[in-house]
């Protein structure tokens, strides 16, 4: 992982090497794990990403303990994958905002961790047409 430094060089900032990031695996099946559609949570304390494999699951991964700590899976709700997470408002990850939402091919919904379901959509917009 890498940061930009406060060194300028020619009017372009140098990156600094932060640390190595061990590949994220899933802690039931031991599989490597390909993030697509990144994005911080909960006080930037939680990734959440979709997997390359797996489109219809978005993975919680602990930034702070470095492991995996949950997975939200919507096949029941969303069965064509997920297309793109966002956050429920601007600036939303460096605050304790629980709700994301997510879009996929004909659908945009809400997803709550704190619901006590399989795949925590608390909100599901159908559309007629194709993303």
């Amino acid at each position: 992982m890498y940061k930009n430094s406060e060194e300028v060089d020619e009017h372009q900032h140098k990156l600094k090497y932060i640390m190595h990031m061990d590949p994220i695996k899933d802690a039931q099946s031991g599989r490597v794990l390909e993030p697509t559609n990144l994005m911080l949570h909960n006080n930037e304390s939680s990734l959440l990403f979709v997997d390359k494999n797996n489109r219809n699951c978005v993975v919680n991964f602990d930034l702070e303990k470095g492991k995996v700590v949950e997975k939200y899976d919507t096949s029941e709700k969303c069965n064509t994958g997920i297309k793109q997470l966002v956050n429920e408002h601007k600036n939303a990850q460096n605050t304790a905002a629980q709700l994301f939402h997510g879009v996929s091919g004909q659908n945009v919904f809400t997803i709550d961790p704190r619901l006590n379901s399989k795949s925590r959509v608390a909100v599901e917009r159908p559309y007629k047409t194709n993303y």
